[in-house]
């Protein structure tokens, strides 16, 4: 009896430690499981962790490479070249934005065409715009003057200041680029003792100016003025900002270069590269126009490399010669 107590003693206690260790292992399974679960999270999150420190230091060092050594300098200079041309046009156009509204104005250029030129053609009222030598064809007054590039009118600026009307307002042009040309940059000196109001232009061959070259400008007082090589294309953003209601060319004749009816015959040192960059200038012009002033409308007087582009009119005096210059062919 004894024995067979003892017998199911340890069959009951083997029966209820076996269920406890059984119940223990499944619990250290779940414990498992959970500690697994925990530790790809942890992974996980250190995987996305990891990655998002590469990210930081790949910003640190593009930051690190942007603003330092030539880098950081070209483009500071830029944003200081930016503020000065801003706060110079502001200065110099802001005032005029508007100011030929329901005017005529009247570019005035040098070449020989101008011979032919009847002031009678365009009205009394006419405003004058002029450019480079503009001020010594004496059948008009102008109003305005526009000069660039030192080295061809350096001989004869001097000589405006001696101009018949002591009222003339004076622009000179200073050429923008990355590296200032000598021999095209107007002197501070001579922009102050000449009263002149100082402007900047892009020629559309140099890449790293200002605006890079991208259109005419549109708000001349915080723009700079997009050129083609010839200071019409300046004096012509200036009429235009002025809102007129009719534009007459004089003696733009694109194509006669280093002709001139008045002033110094000039001949550019790359005349074909000058002559291509005119040309397709003036058709950009013409696109600009119809874009954004299609009520102004532009008239060519004589034309000669214009034509066909505007509206052409001729003088009598131009008929007159063609005229006899085909019967002289005869």
């Amino acid at each position: 009896m004894k024995y067979f107590i003892q017998k199911l003693r340890r069959k009951i206690f083997k029966l209820i430690f076996g269920r406890q260790l059984i119940n223990n292992i499944e619990k250290i399974d779940v414990l498992i499981t959970q500690q697994n679960k925990i530790a790809e999270i942890l992974n996980r999150n250190y995987l996305e962790i990891q990655n998002k420190q590469n990210e930081i230091k790949e910003q640190q060092q593009l930051l690190t490479s942007t603003f330092s050594g030539n880098y950081f300098d070209y483009n500071f200079e830029l944003i200081q070249k930016t503020i000065e041309l801003q706060t110079t046009h502001q200065k110099t156009f802001a005032q005029y934005k508007n100011s030929f509204s329901g005017k005529s104005v009247v570019l005035v250029a040098t070449g020989p065409s101008l011979n032919l030129f009847e002031p009678e053609i365009v009205g009394e009222d006419a405003i004058y715009v002029g450019v480079n030598a503009a001020f010594m064809y004496e059948k008009v007054t102008l109003d305005y003057l526009f000069m660039h590039d030192y080295f061809a009118i350096k001989n004869y600026m001097e000589d405006s200041l001696k101009y018949k009307n002591k009222e003339l307002k004076r622009f000179y042009g200073i050429l923008k680029t990355d590296i200032e040309d000598g021999e095209l940059t107007v002197p501070e000196s001579k922009i102050c003792a000449h009263g002149a109001s100082k402007y900047y232009i892009h020629h559309f061959w140099y890449r790293q100016s200002v605006n890079n070259g991208k259109g005419f400008a549109l708000d001349l007082s915080s723009e700079i003025l997009h050129n083609y090589g010839s200071v019409s294309f300046d004096a012509m953003q200036f009429i235009l900002y002025g809102t007129p209601r009719r534009i007459y060319i004089v003696g733009c004749d694109v194509g006669n270069f280093g002709q001139h009816a008045v002033g110094p015959n000039f001949i550019h040192k790359d005349v074909k590269g000058s002559l291509y960059a005119n040309q397709f200038g003036w058709k950009e012009l013409k696109k600009f126009i119809d874009v954004y002033y299609p009520e102004t409308e532009v008239i060519s007087i004589n034309p000669v490399g214009l034509k066909g582009l505007f509206k052409d009119v001729y003088t009598e005096s131009y008929l007159r010669e063609k005229k006899e210059d085909s019967v002289d062919n005869i």
